[in-house]
């Protein structure tokens, strides 16, 4: 077995101690499932023929290394079981498998292992306790892939990656985070409503704008460590993404750089430009790397201009940095083979391309070195938000944290809503039963019955009921999967109350049609 040093030493033990309290149910399980790992092995080789596109990754797999993975669980030995999940990630890697081909792989094994979980639990607590231990498994073992991949490559090609092995890792605390912050953001818009002296009103204002500021940042830091589901490019701001990227980088250029005692200045001259054509979180991943490559090329300091504009039928999104401590560079390109930061440069040139865009970059003595990409305007523009005109609703809220029903509740009452709410998916499905709603939101991670479960069972009470998922995570709700689920709707904490009045008004206006 190869040593492992690094980054990856350090997420494999952190990993380790992570999931040390799901040990002896892994074990468990893997007792369990041995008898069936011939039939494993076959269904994982197929996930492998699928995923390969004509690339010989099926060797990956032998009978051995599941065995070896089993035993090491049944053993309770986390940390042999992890190792060797980064040899099979480094052969991914020497067979040329990017990296979210990688992961995609990693999930395929995991769904198609549910089954054999089905087959050797009964149904009950003891199977629910298997299933959350073997997600927990998965979810670490998919921040290990993320950090041998960025090991193993140049550091600066794979920022995403860097950004997804974060968010693999510290994702539960993100998650409690917007739980904090939803309570926080509800209480502090209460007594904003009930405060009539005008100096103490504007300190609340301002508190309430800060922690507003921290939920945004949560937000753009998932939806960078997300993976893009849009496929087709869709009407996007270009604006909007280039201001998220800056704030995702801002812990690098502005406090990572204080630290050492470097001053990055980041200045933003954006022009009123009409939406693009582009992937959201393609383009923000982007805009992202550009603006990494101008930090590095800053290690004593200078100026990062984030530039919008547009020109004809295409709108231009330009990083440019400048050293102002040393002579301005003195060669003049213009050509898509940087020298600096290459490879990250080229593979967002590549991503550009798949949307219609190009990256360029050029050196000027006068304006310093500018990284811009063209971008195809998005003919028709993005769709108006509706004008809200918030009705009364009745609104069933379920939830297992005391502090945010009861943030929730206030926060509606100050808009004439009445809620009635719910300490768990049992309760509320009864609550629903015995009621009458015209919208019900569910927490998603709520011990005993789940907001899937909990929006399955009620759209079996009510095929119309309007049900919408609350949640910390950051999840895609697509025709089929709404379909097979039975949620409407999904909405993130901190909740977004123009979003969620909106959401009631359509409610409403679907009562009254009914």
């Amino acid at each position: 077995m190869s040593e492992i040093r690094g980054l990856t030493e350090q997420i494999l033990e952190t990993l380790v101690e992570q999931t040390r309290d799901d040990a002896p149910t892994l074990a468990d399980l893997a007792a369990r499932i041995e008898p069936t790992a011939g039939e494993l092995i076959n269904a994982w080789a197929s996930a492998n023929r699928d995923a390969a596109e004509g690339q010989a990754i099926e060797g990956v797999l032998a009978p051995d290394r599941l065995r070896d993975w089993v035993v090491s669980l049944r053993q309770r030995n986390l940390s042999q079981y992890f190792s060797l999940a980064v040899e099979w990630t480094r052969d991914l890697i020497v067979l040329a498998l990017p990296y979210d081909r990688a992961v995609s792989l990693l999930r395929e094994y995991q769904r198609r292992a549910i089954p054999f979980l089905m087959r050797v639990y009964p149904a009950g607590p003891e199977l629910e306790t298997a299933l959350n231990a073997f997600d927990d498994l998965f979810e670490a073992t998919v921040a290990l892939i993320g950090a041998v991949y960025v090991e193993s490559f140049q550091e600066n090609i794979l920022v995403d990656a860097r950004a997804q092995v974060l968010g693999q890792v510290f994702g539960g605390a993100t998650h409690a985070l917007n739980n904090l912050l939803a309570v926080v953001l509800g209480r502090m818009t209460v007594l904003i409503e009930r405060t009539r002296i005008a100096e103490e009103r504007a300190e609340l204002l301002d508190i309430q704008e800060a922690v507003a500021e921290g939920a945004q940042m949560v937000r753009r830091l998932q939806e960078f460590t997300r993976n893009d589901r849009v496929i087709q490019p869709v009407a996007v701001d270009a604006n909007l993404l280039l201001r998220d990227a800056a704030e995702i980088t801002r812990f690098i250029w502005r406090d990572q750089a204080e630290t050492a005692g470097v001053v990055i200045d980041v200045v933003k001259d954006f022009a009123d430009v009409p939406p693009v054509l582009a992937r959201p979180a393609a383009l923000r991943e982007i805009f992202v790397i550009m603006i990494a490559n101008a930090i590095k090329a800053l290690p004593q300091g200078g100026l990062i201009t984030l530039r919008t504009e547009r020109q004809d039928d295409r709108v231009f999104a330009s990083v440019i940095h400048r050293d102002l401590a040393l002579e301005p560079p003195r060669a003049t390109t213009t050509t898509p083979s940087f020298a600096s930061n290459r490879l990250a440069l080229s593979a967002a040139a590549k991503i550009a391309a798949e949307f219609g865009g190009a990256l360029t970059s050029e050196s000027t003595p006068e304006r310093g070195t500018l990284l811009t990409l063209s971008l195809p305007l998005a003919h028709g523009g993005m769709k108006e938000k509706p004008t809200m005109t918030t009705q009364p609703a009745d609104v069933l809220f379920i939830d297992n944290e005391p502090a945010v029903r009861d943030a929730f509740t206030r926060l509606l009452a100050l808009y004439g809503h009445r809620v009635t709410t719910a300490e768990s998916g049992e309760k509320g499905v009864a609550a629903f039963q015995a009621g009458k709603f015209d919208v019900v939101f569910t927490d998603l991670g709520m011990p005993g019955m789940s907001g899937w479960e909990v929006a399955r069972a009620i759209k079996k009470i009510s095929p119309a009921a309007h049900v919408v998922l609350v949640t910390g995570w950051p999840i895609d709700l697509s025709a089929q999967k709404s379909k097979e689920t039975g949620v409407d709707r999904v909405v993130t904490k901190p909740l977004d109350m123009p979003q969620v009045l909106s959401l009631l008004d359509d409610a409403v206006a679907m009562r009254g049609r009914t």
